[in-house]
């Protein structure tokens, strides 16, 4: 079954140009297409909607109705897709961004700041929360986070590596050593904080 918009917009491009040939090359299809369109589109509605010649075509009664509806319709579909097609190449619009409290202490917000500068009219909304939130759900564009991401159904994109510092006082070094390899961890006492579901994990 064709597509019922590609039918429709073939007939509003004939009742608009008054002419199978001048619409067949407006739409960039050929004449014999055209006609099948309107044929397609009379049949499901069970209806002339055009009175053809060899010279000329007119709208019926049918016809002229269906070029009201279908006016303002083809008129709202066109400037949806110019406005669709100007946001592929200049971005623009709502941009949701969710991050961990402690993204601010970095480069972070100074990025955004330029981002902002090359794209003025993209409207950006930053919610920062440590919470592993549903992207989905909850609307969210694009969300940065430490660590590994479980979840297959994301687009995971790795940014940066992010150093870590083991701090203790010089006090516990001399009374309890200073570990040489990651699992000599499991012998200290740890105070640890996590940004990920769950206790954290010495490993």
């Amino acid at each position: 079954m064709m597509d019922g918009f590609e039918l429709l917009r073939t007939f509003s491009e004939v009742a608009f140009q008054g002419s199978f040939s001048r619409a067949a090359g407006r739409l960039g299809i050929s004449k014999a297409s055209v006609s099948k369109h309107v044929a397609a589109l009379e049949s499901r509605f069970n209806v002339r909607l055009l009175n053809r010649s060899t010279r000329s075509v007119s709208l019926t009664d049918a016809g002229r109705l269906l070029q009201a509806r279908c006016a303002p319709l083809m008129e709202m579909i066109e400037q949806t897709t110019s406005e669709l097609q100007a946001r592929g190449s200049h971005p623009s619009g709502r941009l949701l961004i969710t991050a961990p409290h402690g993204m601010v202490q970095t480069a972070f917000p100074r990025l955004l700041g330029d981002f902002l500068t090359c794209y003025p009219d993209v409207q950006l909304d930053l919610k920062l929360s440590n919470r592993m939130i549903d992207l989905v759900d909850e609307g969210v564009d694009i969300a940065l986070r430490f660590g590994r991401i479980g979840d297959e159904n994301l687009i995971v994109r790795r940014l940066r590596r992010m150093g870590l510092t083991l701090c203790a006082t010089p006090r516990y070094w001399a009374r309890r050593g200073i570990p040489l390899k990651p699992d000599d961890m499991r012998k200290h006492d740890v105070l640890a904080y996590s940004v990920t579901p769950g206790p954290p994990q010495i490993a």
